[in-house]
């Protein structure tokens, strides 16, 4: 909306006078920005303003809480802009009671924090598919000791970036066998999965499987990971081999509908002068439930380990928000315990239809998302403004990449 001028005797109307308010309100808070940019200046002691400039990821003001903004940091052009992180790769939204930020960063993934409640993870890697195995083998490798169940607490969510992948969960299994001087016979251990859903479930599966033995004898040991159960996906065989598929890209592997996969060991100890350990590792991911049966031959218990371990968190849902790319500032103290704001942003990229909300809170209160450029009213604060959070939000459709950026905010309270 243009400017609109006033002549003698002419009707004011509302939607014009505010118009033109508002254009004063950002012009000075825009020009605060730029002082920030330029140098530290001090605000104004009642309490009615506020500025961040980002000249470095902390601010001007050091008042950036690094920890809770997941928008990207540009430190050539000085500027927060839309977190572009995620392109490309194979990610999920969390969303649980709390969380441990840092267990979620490891080799293979790296996690972007949303809110207390919700937080990013991606499979680090450029290729989507090894992307997504690092995800799905970091999540649910292990008797319910991975990062998904000790990182979070009551996750009620998982959205996947994967519309394939919704409805699907985790599964753990194995078996594994310290075979040698003690058997006289050859060992079998088979162990029958049987899937649940058998109509509408796209199997993934990935397998580490070794045969070892600690001398240089040829012995027979070898390994099989089959699915469905006559089709072999990964195998070892003799006396030093091994196959680990884990965190490596397996869709040429998937199967659609199998009704059973089979992880079998067969080891011949016959003149073994040693111990010698073989095992076989699978995680599937798939829809419903899976069942197993073992049937092991001339297997001593007293070396034999195995599990099967079905994760209980939710199933993955399909995920349909836009990626959040948020700044989030520590107030200082002394603000006015306001009824209305105004936020203005220095804006480095912007494009048609890209758009910046806000919200302001204190230990007692929280405004929830405002516009950018506009006088906003509330109830009144009960407590100072602690926290401001600036939300980036690119266009819905073809956005520039790294569209909308910002060099900094200003801020008024009333």
């Amino acid at each position: 909306m243009s400017f609109t001028t006033f002549l003698n005797g002419t009707v004011a109307d509302a939607d014009e006078v505010n118009n033109n308010f508002n254009n004063v309100l950002k012009s000075q808070m825009t020009n605060l920005v730029r002082q920030l940019v330029d140098r530290s200046v001090d605000f104004s002691g009642d309490g009615y303003e506020w500025g961040e400039a980002y000249i470095d990821s902390d601010g001007r003001k050091n008042s950036v809480d690094t920890y809770k903004t997941s928008a990207y940091y540009n430190s050539t052009d000085d500027s927060y802009e839309v977190n572009e992180e995620l392109d490309g790769k194979y990610y999920v939204k969390i969303t649980c009671d709390s969380y441990t930020l840092a267990t979620f960063n490891t080799t293979y993934c790296n996690s972007i924090y949303i809110s207390d409640t919700e937080f990013y993870v991606y499979g680090d890697d450029s290729d989507y598919e090894v992307s997504r195995a690092k995800l799905l083998n970091t999540f649910y490798i292990g008797s319910g000791t991975s990062i998904l169940v000790t990182g979070a607490t009551n996750i009620s969510s998982i959205e996947t970036v994967d519309s394939a992948d919704e409805g699907m969960n985790g599964h753990y299994f194995y078996d594994r066998i310290n075979s040698g001087r003690y058997e006289a016979s050859i060992n079998t251990l088979i162990k029958t999965l049987t899937f649940a859903n058998t109509t509408d479930n796209t199997v993934s599966s990935w397998s580490n499987l070794q045969s070892n033995n600690y001398d240089s004898s040829t012995v027979k040991n070898n390994t099989w990971w089959q699915v469905p159960g006559a089709t072999t996906l990964n195998s070892t065989v003799g006396h030093s081999d091994a196959s680990n598929e884990y965190y490596l890209d397996t869709s040429g592997d998937e199967k659609t509908n199998p009704a059973t996969a089979i992880m079998k060991i067969i080891t011949d100890p016959t003149n073994y002068s040693e111990d010698r350990y073989i095992y076989a590792y699978a995680m599937v991911f798939c829809k419903g439930t899976v069942s197993t049966v073992q049937n092991n031959t001339n297997v001593n218990v007293s070396y034999y380990t195995h599990d099967e371990y079905s994760y209980t968190t939710p199933a993955m849902t399909l995920l349909s928000d836009s990626i959040v790319s948020i700044v989030t500032h520590d107030l200082p103290s002394g603000l006015k315990l306001a009824s209305s704001a105004y936020l203005t942003p220095l804006f480095d990229n912007w494009e048609e239809g890209c758009d910046v909300q806000y919200k302001i809170e204190s230990s007692a209160d929280n405004t929830g998302w405002l516009d950018y450029n506009e006088l906003n009213s509330f109830t009144q604060f009960t407590s100072v403004p602690t926290l401001l959070t600036v939300k980036l939000i690119p266009k819905t459709v073809s956005p520039t990449t790294g569209y909308p950026s910002i060099k900094g905010v200003g801020l008024r309270l009333e």
